[in-house]
């Protein structure tokens, strides 16, 4: 291919993009004229449409929940708005609504670990930016190898470079479970008004136990078209995979990972 006209597919490129950039902000300025008339559903319309576009924001996410809600839809609600917390975890206006939307859930689900150190250290690694989080691992890591160069030279302070090295192994592992979920772990939310959970992937599997909309489950396996999930105090079973959607659905993945600055 000649450099014309490797020149020519370039900015036909780049035209294609700023086009569909600028379609995505006209259908997230049409959505938010239609949810100011109260209009949710031609709202909820606009948004998704932009989201087909390459939408990818908080913003969007976090308005897409919220007209969901206005439709009285929780458990879809509280998935898109998860979906805004995966970009922005630490904005106080998502974790709001979150926390409202689930408040209304049917199912309390208490986890084995609340009250736990493992959950207090897991809350708050969940609130480090992703993009800061390497930054934060690299100064614990300096001060524990500081540490146990004192210790070395000076043979004090052992416990203080143990402590420190375990909290960096804490963290390391925290790096871990932070980009590897939820595309690793695969925390999806149910969007269904009831589903029975059952011991096998079949509608014959001995009835376990039922969950309702918006409860959040971890998907461990997937067979023929059923799901084994998880609940947070650790009851598990199958369920149809079409009454839960995952948090990150494989065509947002990559445009997630994109916004997070993720290779």
């Amino acid at each position: 291919m000649t450099t014309r006209k490797l020149t020519v597919v370039f900015f036909l490129l780049v035209f294609a993009l700023s086009s569909a950039q600028s379609d995505v902000a006209a259908y997230y300025n049409k959505g938010n004229k239609a949810y100011r008339d109260g209009k949710f559903d031609e709202a909820l319309a606009n948004y998704l449409k932009a989201v087909e576009l390459g939408g990818c924001d908080s913003k969007l996410f976090f308005n897409i929940g919220n007209a969901y809600f206005r439709l009285g839809r929780t458990g879809k609600a509280i998935l898109w708005y998860e979906r805004a917390r995966l970009l922005s975890p630490n904005d106080p206006d998502i974790l709001k609504n979150l926390n409202f939307a689930r408040s209304l859930t049917k199912d309390k689900i208490v986890s084995i670990y609340r009250g736990s150190l493992l959950q207090v250290l897991f809350d708050f690694i969940r609130r480090i930016p992703f993009k800061g989080y390497w930054f934060f691992l690299l100064i614990l890591s300096v001060l524990a190898t500081s540490a146990t160069i004192y210790y070395i030279l000076r043979l004090s302070g052992r416990w203080v470079a143990v402590v420190l090295w375990i909290f960096v192994i804490i963290f390391a592992f925290g790096w871990y479970v932070k980009s590897a979920s939820p595309w690793e772990l695969k925390t999806a939310i149910v969007v269904v008004p009831k589903v029975d959970v059952r011991s096998e992937p079949t509608e014959t599997g001995e009835l376990l136990f039922t969950i309702h909309d918006g409860t959040k489950v971890a998907v461990k396996e997937e067979r023929f078209g059923w799901y084994r999930i998880m609940l947070e105090d650790g009851h598990s079973g199958w369920v149809p995979d079409s009454v839960v959607e995952l948090v990150v659905a494989k065509d947002l993945a990559q445009r997630v990972k994109k916004e997070l600055g993720e290779k």
